[in-house]
């Protein structure tokens, strides 16, 4: 049977199309003459992972990302079907999809963290998820901190700087350069004290040899007194032993017992008990010996006056002469007087 140009033409268009398509799809990855796996996971958020880019397992690409999708109204979490083409993987069931970036580029890529069950996952399966901080997002972490801690420090530079502009005035600039000025002057006269005691130094250099030598003559005097000086030290010694020994704490003691009881007397003598105490604080004794007084006195001179009236003598041993006799206008008088208050 002759085949028609028409039909070969056909035959080849169709291989052609064929060919081109398994092509682009092998281009894209994706085997179309062996079996593929379909897996999937849910992510809140992708960070830039697109269609086709590789699915991984320790650096070895194993399959690619289909498609992504919403899931539901919201954006709240996407869903990502990957194709793994490799037939010799097993992919147990708590295996982590985890997206991860791929390179400075910021190439996003899906790694499959391989679990350690023993059961597999069979394809249509939803894997475990997770998002690993990319280098990018890392840098920024990073930087942020240190953005924030400079923008301050400018911030705190600019605030130092307006407050030595504020400060640094002109009356300000005129006080620093007067007071280096007095700076200078102080450096300058202390050169020239400096200077006047080299010359003293100098000029009294035999006297402060002559003190040294009476310093060291004085130092040697007592090195030599050496043994005098312990043994004065050692008699110090036994007195304040001897003093510490001694019953000093006995007489302090009766000495006080003594001064309290010479303050008991005195308080009762304050009080006017006792004896002493009546005769200092009552004062009819002092009136009393007062008027005794005074009229011992009136005694005394009446006797000088009139000593007639108390004692008669005879001179010539004749009979004895009677004493005169007072009047009784004399005699009231006296009375008077020797018991006047």
């Amino acid at each position: 049977m002759k085949l028609s140009r028409e039909f070969k033409i056909g035959i080849v268009a169709i291989l052609g199309l064929a060919l081109m398509y398994a092509g682009i799809n092998y281009l894209k990855g994706i085997m179309v003459f062996s079996s593929q796996r379909t897996y999937f996971a849910i992510y809140p958020k992708v960070d830039g992972l697109q269609k086709s880019n590789p699915v991984i397992v320790n650096g070895y690409a194993v399959g690619q990302v289909k498609s992504i999708t919403l899931m539901g109204d919201s954006a709240h979490s996407l869903l990502v079907e990957m194709l793994i083409s490799e037939d010799n993987l097993e992919i147990p069931s708590d295996t982590w999809a985890r997206i991860l970036s791929g390179g400075l580029l910021g190439t996003n890529e899906i790694q499959l963290v391989l679990g350690t069950n023993t059961d597999l996952a069979e394809s249509g399966d939803t894997l475990q998820s997770s998002i690993e901080i990319g280098l990018m997002e890392s840098v920024n972490k990073e930087i942020i901190p240190l953005k924030l801690k400079t923008e301050q420090l400018i911030s705190d530079i600019d605030s130092i700087i307006t407050i030595f502009q504020a400060v640094l005035n002109e009356n300000t600039r005129k006080d620093l350069e007067n007071s280096f000025k007095s700076i200078s002057g102080a450096i300058q006269s202390l050169e020239k004290t400096a200077f006047r005691l080299d010359t003293l130094v100098i000029e009294e250099k035999d006297k402060l040899s002559l003190i040294l030598d009476h310093v060291e003559s004085i130092a040697g005097n007592l090195k030599n007194s050496n043994a005098e000086l312990t043994n004065i030290i050692k008699n110090f010694s036994t007195l304040s032993d001897s003093l510490a020994q001694s019953n000093i704490k006995d007489a302090i003691f009766n000495a006080s017992k003594a001064m309290n009881d010479v303050s008991l007397i005195t308080d009762k003598i304050n009080r006017g008990e006792g004896t002493m105490g009546m005769l200092i604080n009552n004062d009819s004794l002092y009136n009393n010996l007062t008027q005794a007084s005074q009229q011992l006195d009136l005694l005394l001179e009446d006797f000088r006056l009139h000593p007639n009236r108390y004692v008669h003598v005879s001179v010539f041993g004749g009979k004895k002469e009677k004493g005169v006799k007072l009047s009784r206008t004399e005699m009231e008088e006296l009375k008077k007087e020797l018991l006047k208050d």
